[in-house]
């Protein structure tokens, strides 16, 4: 079995060669699992459902000790933008597997090299846009300088995990941006000025109660 943190030579970040950590599973989850094959293997596939994709939701405890989930908020350029969303994007030729993919778009989006894959989480689908997204959560330090890009991400925020759990917090919400300027009422959550909805909103209604449970509280 591999370790919990290995070199990324098992993972080669694509483009930048810069060195990424990742940690892979025991393999025996069976989520995000295609045709008996699973994205860390490096399988490249064509999704005759839809557009394969991948994201990260990094996560980490800051020094009171709140486990908090990384968000980033989407230029207004592109289909998504103004959203908040988690790193990622379409898996491209160069990618040796879906997970490259997430840990790849991690990098060139918000500057993230270290990573440690605690999961690979169910795949969701992102309907009016036809994607098929592979998730993986990983830990990440509570130290990291956001280095982002500029052309894709307006900016990182980090919501502690007890606050997306409140079910106080999920209600009708208006969002807006440079593609809605009237406003779109959506099932959502604020996080500060800003709107969780969508898929992301849906990738996190299932992975937030686990991370409330404690499920992965011994590796974070």
């Amino acid at each position: 079995m591999p370790s919990r943190r290995a070199r990324a030579a098992a993972v080669p970040a694509m483009r930048r060669g810069v060195t990424m950590l990742a940690s892979y599973p025991s393999g025996d989850g069976d989520h995000g699992i295609v045709d008996g094959r699973s994205p860390f293997v490096g399988e490249r596939r064509a999704s005759v459902l839809g557009v394969l994709a991948a994201v990260l939701v990094p996560v980490f405890r800051d020094a009171d000790g709140r486990l908090r989930i990384v968000l980033i908020v989407r230029t207004d350029y592109g289909l998504h933008g103004g959203q908040l969303a988690v790193p990622g994007g379409r898996h491209e030729p160069g990618d040796e597997s879906l997970l490259a993919t997430a840990l790849r778009e991690a990098h060139e989006e918000i500057g993230l090299d270290e990573v440690e894959i605690l999961a690979e989480l169910p795949q969701v689908r992102s309907g009016p846009t036809n994607y098929e997204v592979h998730a993986f959560l990983g830990r990440v330090p509570a130290d990291v300088e956001w280095r982002l890009d500029e052309r894709e991400v307006a900016e990182v925020l980090t919501p502690a995990v007890e606050e997306l759990a409140d079910p106080n917090a999920r209600r009708e919400l208006l969002f807006t941006s440079a593609h809605w300027p009237e406003g779109l009422l959506v099932d959502g959550i604020p996080v500060g000025d800003r709107v969780l909805w969508g898929m992301t909103l849906r990738l996190l209604d299932q992975l937030v109660p686990r991370l409330v449970a404690g499920e992965f509280d011994d590796r974070l």
